[in-house]
């Protein structure tokens, strides 16, 4: 499909209510290659179609790979290590279970 080329980690989240405001924890669950694809018009127009706003990136990796919108975050090693929001379930893009794209929002922040 797609050459990888994008060093990722995968964070999970952790929230914490103290009493100076909530605080967050961020863990590395596993760093792997991945493809950061910019949106373009088209894509879009089809991920706009299915309800998905505000997304910047998708994100493709190799094989199944099981995230959910809450409780996890994208670092973008490879550029600067961006943080990636994530704004859509994971899904399979062409059925066949050998790739996984996540849609992602760039938040601006860098991570440490």
């Amino acid at each position: 499909m797609n050459r990888l080329r994008d060093w990722v980690e995968l964070q999970s989240v952790t929230e914490t209510n103290t009493s100076e405001g909530p605080s967050f924890e961020y863990a590395r669950v596993w760093e792997n290659w991945g493809r950061f694809r910019p949106m373009t018009a088209e894509r879009l127009v089809t991920y706009g179609q299915i309800g998905v706003a505000n997304v910047t990136h998708d994100l493709l990796l190799k094989g199944q790979v099981g995230v959910t919108m809450e409780g996890f975050r994208f670092v973008w090693r490879s550029n600067g290590n961006k943080v990636l929001e994530i704004v859509a379930p994971a899904f399979d893009p062409d059925g066949t279970g050998e790739w996984t794209t996540v849609l992602v929002r760039d938040t601006g922040e860098t991570d440490a």
